[in-house]
């Protein structure tokens, strides 16, 4: 399969091909579930921009509630067990020992990712959204200090709606915080 940046604009810092492939090549060696890559080219005159090759993946791409209604109980509940089991293994990653030490900035991350994806909805959006208030009143989002492997909170008023940590239980399942 080859990966290229889509065609027409791309935001600032989005599509980076040499950064998923390096990210990708270091985390192969890891338990993340990743494809693997073959070979990078930064050669824009082959294919009009750089790109990577890598190996198809099977599996099932949801994207959206219809698609998720055609799947059985079992097969959903798979699906976001897998997805679960993914993101630990992906908090749990040494990156230091796989390479990606120098990658980025430590700490602060998802606060960083979340005004980079709000600023670039805004240069990009087609169209004015509703406000989430309006469906969810009480939402809010918690700030504050998590343990190294807490992956997400969301808090609606005082009740908990998902939280997932990386700890494992004695029969090697994933247990929510």
């Amino acid at each position: 399969m080859l990966r290229r940046p889509p065609l027409g604009h791309a935001l600032r810092g989005a599509h980076d091909m040499r950064r998923e492939h390096r990210v990708l090549a270091a985390l192969d060696a890891t338990p993340v579930p990743v494809p693997d890559v073959v070979a990078f080219c930064e050669d824009d005159g082959v294919v009009g921009a750089p790109f990577y090759i890598m190996r198809e993946v099977g599996g099932a791409v949801v994207r959206g509630a219809a698609e998720a209604a055609k799947l059985t109980i079992e097969q959903r509940a798979a699906l976001s067990d897998g997805l679960l089991d993914a993101l630990r293994d992906l908090h749990e990653v040494d990156v230091d020992g796989v390479g990606l030490g120098d990658f980025g900035k430590r700490g602060g991350y998802a606060a960083r990712q979340v005004r980079t994806w709000g600023k670039q909805w805004q240069s990009s959006k087609t169209r004015e959204l509703p406000d989430r208030t309006a469906y969810w009143p009480g939402w809010r989002s918690t700030s504050r200090s998590t343990t190294k492997h807490q992956l997400c909170t969301a808090t609606t008023d005082s009740t908990t709606l998902w939280s997932a940590n990386s700890a494992r239980s004695s029969t090697g399942n994933l247990m929510g915080a």
